[in-house]
């Protein structure tokens, strides 16, 4: 690792247990995550723990943010309005009769 990589505060690693502080979980849940690679971390040390980067934690919680927000448009949508963008499928009204 270069010096400057050792500075770069985005570097910075946590333990599961500060994760889980964090996101107000359990350690088994934040373990869950990172064995299903849900959040992205390394195995370090004899013990074979596991490490978090910051900037993968961030990353995570972005995802997150972006996973409700998606959600709360889906939810939020009128399926009714769907026809309003396909006119195939718009009835069509029947021929006037009136000739002018």
């Amino acid at each position: 690792m270069e010096p400057q990589d050792r500075e770069r505060p985005d570097r910075l690693f946590l333990a599961v247990s500060q994760v889980a502080q964090m996101l107000s979980l359990d350690d088994g849940e934040i373990e869950g995550l990172l064995e299903r690679g849900e959040l992205r971390g390394i195995r370090i040390g004899t013990r074979d723990e596991w490490r978090i980067e910051r900037s993968e934690l961030d990353s995570y919680i972005e995802a997150k943010y972006e996973e409700a927000r998606r959600s709360a448009l889906f939810n939020g949508f009128d399926f009714g309005a769907v026809s309003d963008f396909d006119q195939r499928r718009r009835p069509t009204p029947p021929p006037s009769d009136d000739i002018d």
